[in-house]
């Protein structure tokens, strides 16, 4: 698999293949050493760069549990809830609702 990383250099931007490229070629285009950076150095590029993280993403809540809801089988047990509605049976009704929402509760838990 290729991975190919922007590097900033002076005035120009190159993509390197850093698995294709001895580590010694590596280090050099890095500015860094086998020992690691020195503290100035981690100083400069944390003020320059930022701190190496992920942002962070919030999802609501609400919404992810009624994704679960949203697929085939699901539709299909929504048309069923609709149609027991339509000719008052109740007792199916409640029991397709039941078991929507007890699906949905598995998998939110589940991920």
């Amino acid at each position: 698999e290729e991975v190919k990383i922007e590097v900033k250099q002076e005035d120009t931007t190159d993509e390197v293949d850093f698995a294709k490229i001895p580590i010694s070629e590596a280090f050099s285009i890095l500015a860094a050493t086998h020992d690691g950076l020195s503290s100035a150095e981690v100083k400069k590029r944390l003020a320059e760069y930022g701190p190496n993280k992920l942002p962070e993403s919030s999802r609501n809540a609400v919404l992810v549990f009624l994704g679960y809801m949203w697929n085939p089988l699901s539709w299909a047990m929504e048309a069923a809830a609709i149609i027991a509605i339509a000719l008052n049976d109740w007792a199916d009704f409640a029991l397709i609702v039941g078991l929507l929402i007890m699906n949905s509760c598995i998998s939110y838990y589940e991920e």
